[in-house]
This record gives C-alpha cells, sequence and structure tokens, in this order.
C-alpha cells in the first residue's frame, strides 16, 4: 500500500499497520468501535455499540485487575505464583468464578458513560477534521481527534 494515497482513495475508516503502532487506545475497544462505526453512524448506534464494545472490554479486563491487584498486595518476599493467587480467588476466598468479577459493576458504572461519550465524540471529531484539514495532515487527525475527545470527555464526565 502507498504511504501517499490519492484524494479518491482516501478511507478514513481504513485501518492500517503504521496506525496500530501509532495509537495505544484501547485495543478491544478501538477494533470494536472502528468495525462498528464504519456500519452505524449515527448518533445513537454509535452510543450503543460503545457500551457494548465497553461491557465486552470489562468482561475481559476486571479479572485480570482482580489478578494484578491480588498479586500487588501480596507480601512475600518469596516467588509469587500466577497459579497460587487464581486458585486462592477461585476456591479459598469462597466465591468460585465470582470472584473475579468483583467490582465489576462498580467499573462498568463508571467506563460505560465514558467510554461511550468518548468514542462518539472521537468520531464526531475525526469526520470534521476529515472535512476541513488539507490530505497532507492526514496523519494527525487521529490523533488529534482523540485528544480532543479525551478533553472534552473529561470535562463532560
Amino acid at each position: 500500500m502507498n504511504s501517499k494515497r490519492k484524494p479518491e482513495e482516501k478511507n478514513n475508516h481504513e485501518l492500517c499497520c503504521n496506525d496500530l503502532n501509532k495509537t495505544k487506545f484501547l485495543g478491544l475497544l478501538s477494533t470494536s468501535s472502528l468495525a462498528l462505526q464504519t456500519c452505524f453512524t449515527t448518533l445513537e448506534t454509535t452510543l450503543t455499540f460503545a457500551g457494548i464494545a465497553t461491557l465486552i472490554q470489562q468482561t475481559f479486563l476486571v479479572p485480570i485487575d482482580v489478578v494484578t491487584q491480588r498479586i500487588m498486595i501480596t507480601r512475600t518476599y518469596e516467588r509469587i505464583r500466577m497459579n497460587d493467587i487464581i486458585r486462592d480467588i477461585y476456591l479459598k476466598s469462597g466465591d468460585g468464578l465470582r470472584g473475579f468479577y468483583k467490582g465489576y459493576l462498580i467499573t462498568l458504572g463508571i467506563s460505560l458513560p465514558f467510554n461511550s461519550i468518548i468514542w462518539t465524540l472521537y468520531w464526531k471529531i475525526q469526520y470534521q477534521l476529515e472535512r476541513f484539514l488539507p490530505l497532507e495532515y492526514d496523519q494527525m487527525i487521529s490523533p488529534l481527534s482523540s485528544t480532543i475527545a479525551a478533553l472534552l470527555t473529561s470535562l463532560l464526565t
């Protein structure tokens, strides 16, 4: 793929390898939102699918956070084994699988509104920037729109 694209070849939803190296946004959320934004462009669907992507993301990240927090609070100077931590959470706590999802609802309560707003703003800002900025500034549109969206979302939430 050419690094210089003709104006008629510009695709704002094109995911290039170079873009993946530059953006360090939430991986699953970014991919889900990108795929869904390509198909759906209304405000309601953008908010809905950003929320769904957040649900999927938190379903995977909360258990990882629980395990890493347990590792951080373990006061042993010996080698910490991941299997022992997972066994403690699952068996010794008496919660079973639910033990890995402690704090899940609180995390969702915080991240659902934030992520829904930030992704909606991101796509709307990116669309506006693509309309007004010349093609030679195409590399700056994604980082600029993510920065503006993050600032606005931080003010709103």
